[in-house]
């Protein structure tokens, strides 16, 4: 023990208080001592000198002086002259001692040991973590320990977590004052100076180095706290390992692909008789000053029933979302087809079942994966056709060739239909003629000429188109139509995008004979019942053949024409069914014309007639070449009215007086045979009465 005495010297006498920290003042041997001299009462210049002096074993020996440089005592020299300036003021001539206070101090022995446990490297979310620490001091001091714990993530500064003492108060860090409260924190006191700090469920905030330290406090005067020594020693580094891993096996590049991923459990040797359940959850990613929803994809109890959510129910009954459990400790999720809006943040929540006393299943705990983000660039899929020209039709009876290539992107493994479509050269008429499905199967979509065209598949979506014996009616221009398609999640085939490709003409001239067409009515006006004949007469140069059609266009309950009969190059005659009550014949009367026979006229055949004909022309070689169609003038067929009006009640008329005639004279007749009947009776039953008498 020893005593220190400041002394304040000053050029004046004026009254004033020096006090030093009461005693006794406790240091640790090696550390740096601070001792502080006040000055209060004084009114004087504020130039003052100050001297300390160390009272020892009744020895006073001058320690430091602002003025007098041979004041240290020379155990202390070399330590004051190492210092190049002394803190005070050097202008006093004239130096008082007024006062002086002395104060006490111990110095001790540096005794505080850390001893750290190591901590465990790696920690399973959610399972609790014992941070241990050894600290001890000399027990015969009157000391005080403090133990805090503390983490560094990182290269971030260390951040307190815990501290326990001087005082045997328990202090948390702002950042950990919650999870103290809710017992997430908790202290272990143990005997011989181990202090433990418990972490009742790890998170994965909670991975980083751990560190303990260790300070001693005295308390000055009896009442101020002063640490005296400190002692810092790394507990070690803990990685905190997630108890369900959320991984991906297949990665959706863009809409349509599948999508897999696998929730994984890390260690159930723990859970002996229990079971395990898991819920799939998706998160809409926004952006960040928008708020977020989840909805549960669907839930696998701990019987292993499916419940699906609400917005997936739909789809999970198709079949286009699967959830499955594969192994006792792994789930999982497959999409078969994603969507674009299927895009977000994926996660699974799994829970642990174990049985209670009265055989219940009860959950005891949930733990949640990390989120794993599933992104794509949305592509719209495009489609391109380019067609060429193969074979070039440059006359009659030859064939015309085409190809066409179909490009497509962002298409998942894609079929391609082609329809090939033929179009006027001023492009407003347009005309199906052959298809081939995704399926290759081939359709006619003209039933005229089933022999005339072919559509196969070449190569990877290449077609080719051939037309043979083409005609002068073939003349057009000819393109492909063409559609990408993909499957669905049931395998079918659902319609992605189509394009329609450049035109290739088909244009050739032939050098043959002009035609022209007319029609005729034979008689007007026409009476109900009566028949009514119109003929198309067709005139030509050379060899030629005709197929004719006759069309009606009715004044009452159409809008459009209608076919009524056709004769085709070989006589062959069809007629359509049209909505009268008459019948119509058609007949070939000569090499160019034709004769359509209305019986039984009614008010259904009033209308416009015209006929349209296909000619066919003989060439020297024998070669029959189809030319263009050609139709006629309309010419219009009316019902007289008037006339056929007077004769049904003019028939009627006579028809009923000569009934009534008849009845007349029958009548007449009738009674005049009975009456002369019975009057002939009367007679002869009176002539023979007298004939008796007489007798």
């Amino acid at each position: 023990m020893c005593c220190t005495v400041c002394t304040i010297l000053a050029a004046f006498s004026q009254a004033r208080v020096v006090t030093v920290p009461a005693g006794p003042l406790i240091r640790v041997e090696g550390q740096t001592v601070s001792i502080r001299c006040d000055v209060s009462d004084y009114e004087g210049p504020r130039e003052q000198d100050f001297e300390w002096k160390l009272l020892q074993n009744g020895n006073s020996l001058g320690l430091v002086s602002t003025f007098d440089s041979s004041f240290p005592h020379s155990s202390f020299k070399d330590r004051v002259n190492s210092d190049s300036s002394v803190v005070g003021n050097y202008d006093t001539v004239k130096r008082v001692v007024r006062r002086n206070q002395c104060c006490s101090s111990e110095l001790i022995e540096n005794r505080l040991k850390v001893v750290p446990v190591a901590a465990p490297g790696v920690v399973l979310e959610g399972n609790p973590l014992e941070l241990l620490c050894n600290a001890t001091r000399d027990p015969v001091t009157s000391t005080y320990l403090s133990v805090t714990w503390s983490i560094r993530k990182g290269s971030l500064s260390p951040q307190e977590i815990l501290t326990f003492g001087p005082d045997g108060q328990v202090t948390a860090d702002a950042g950990s004052a919650l999870r103290y409260a809710n017992k997430g924190l908790q202290l272990d006191m143990r005997r011989s100076g181990t202090y433990g700090l418990i972490l009742t469920e790890v998170l994965p905030s909670d991975q980083g180095t751990y560190t303990c330290t260790a300070r001693e406090w005295a308390l000055d005067g009896g009442r101020v706290w002063q640490k005296i020594l400190e002692t810092t020693v790394v507990l070690g580094d803990v990685e905190v390992t997630l108890i369900v891993n959320l991984g991906d096996l297949v990665v959706p590049q863009f809409s349509g692909n599948p999508m897999e991923l696998e929730c994984r459990v890390v260690n159930i040797s723990h859970l002996k008789e229990g079971r395990l359940g898991v819920s799939w959850m998706y998160t809409k990613v926004t952006p960040a000053d928008l708020p977020t929803s989840t909805q549960v994809i669907g839930t696998l109890d701990q019987h292993g029933d499916l419940m699906p959510g609400s917005a997936y129910q739909q789809r999970i009954e198709k079949g286009l979302i699967v959830l499955s459990k594969v192994k006792p400790d792994a789930f999982k999720l497959r999409f078969l087809q994603m969507r674009d809006t299927d895009m977000g943040s994926y996660s699974c929540n799994v829970s642990t079942w174990t049985h209670t006393q009265d055989g219940a299943w009860l959950k005891a705990k949930e733990v949640h994966s990390s989120d794993r983000t599933i992104r794509w660039t949305p592509k719209n899929p495009t489609l391109s056709v380019n067609a060429k020209s193969v074979r070039v039709a440059d006359s009659s009876g030859s064939t015309f060739e085409m190809s066409c290539q179909v490009t497509g992107e962002n298409l998942q493994e894609p079929g391609y239909s082609i329809l090939i479509r033929k179009e006027t050269a001023s492009g407003e008429i347009t005309k199906q003629i052959v298809s081939l499905s995704q399926d290759s199967v081939l359709k006619l979509e003209r039933q005229d000429e089933p022999d005339g065209v072919m559509l196969d598949k070449t190569g990877p979506g290449q077609f080719r188109f051939r037309l043979y014996g083409a005609q002068i009616s073939d003349n057009g221009l000819y393109f492909c139509d063409a559609t990408a398609w993909t499957r669905d999640a049931g395998n079918s085939w659902v319609k992605a995008v189509s394009a329609e490709s450049n035109r290739i003409p088909v244009a050739f001239t032939v050098s043959g004979p002009s035609f022209n067409i007319s029609v005729r009515l034979d008689s007007t006006p026409i009476y109900r019942g009566e028949t009514a004949t119109v003929e198309c007469v067709l005139t030509a140069q050379g060899a030629v053949s005709y197929d004719v059609q006759w069309f009606l266009t009715p004044l009452h309950g159409f809008d459009s024409s209608f076919l009524l009969a056709s004769i085709n190059r070989w006589g062959v005659v069809n007629r359509n069914p049209h909505n009268g009550s008459s019948t119509c014949s058609l007949e070939r009367v000569d090499a160019g014309t034709f004769r359509l026979s209305i019986h039984q006229a009614s008010n259904t055949d009033a209308g416009d007639y015209y006929c349209k004909a296909t000619p066919w022309v003989q060439s020297s070689t024998g070669t029959w070449t189809k030319g263009l169609d050609i139709i006629s003038d309309k010419i219009l067929l009316v019902e007289e009215w008037s006339d056929d009006s007077l004769k049904l009640p003019l028939l009627s008329g006579i028809g009923a007086s000569l009934a009534v005639g008849l009845f007349a004279i029958l009548t007449g007749y009738i009674f005049a045979w009975c009456c002369y009947r019975s009057s002939s009776q009367d007679v002869r039953s009176r002539n023979r009465l007298m004939d008796i008498e007489m007798d």
